[in-house]
């Protein structure tokens, strides 16, 4: 997606869409557990926002997990991402900070995963709820809505008085009810 795409339209500034991502800053993220963003790993490159892959052995303050400063009830996140080969990440919400826990043991999350390849690399895993879309380890989407490495897909979390649904590429994958 061109940074172009990092604008809100007129209806959705009108609607009380929120831009957390404006193409040429981090200034609306922060890590997990910290007042700040990790000093290196994540950058802005094209217009994209871009976590680097993790050097080995890894440096200091390297990458990790970040959030948003504001924090959000009912939501729509709408989001374009695209993967590397062997890519695993995701899209986590209703983050409670924890600073005895890490972001993936305390908040649901959208699975974004390279899973053709992960299968290949990883035989033995089972990737039933694994799979890009996938609400992880909880809930499996019905098909593989995910374009190939390297081209860009559309992602859409709705939470709406504790209706939550995940979309991928204009398919409703996963739809589920909290509290």
């Amino acid at each position: 997606a061109p940074a172009a795409d990092n604008v809100l339209s007129p209806e959705e500034a009108e609607a009380g869409w929120t831009l957390l991502f404006d193409g040429k800053t981090l200034g609306s993220w922060r890590g997990y557990n910290r007042p700040d963003l990790p000093k290196n790993g994540w950058v802005v490159e094209n217009g994209e926002m871009v976590i680097l892959a993790t050097p080995d052995p890894k440096p200091e303050d390297f990458g990790g997990d970040i959030i948003t400063k504001a924090q959000f009830g009912n939501f729509e996140l709408v989001f374009d991402f695209k993967i590397t080969e062997m890519a695993n990440s995701g899209v986590f919400y209703f983050v409670k900070e924890d600073s005895n826990l890490p972001m993936w043991a305390n908040a649901p999350e959208y699975q974004i995963l390279d899973h053709e390849a992960y299968a290949k690399s990883h035989p033995d895993f089972d990737l039933k709820t694994h799979c890009t879309c996938d609400n992880y380890d909880l809930q499996a989407a019905p098909d593989n809505y995910m374009k190939p490495v390297g081209e860009w897909n559309h992602g859409r979390i709705i939470h709406k008085d504790g209706h939550v649904e995940h979309w991928l590429n204009g398919n409703k994958c996963i739809e589920y009810q909290v509290g």
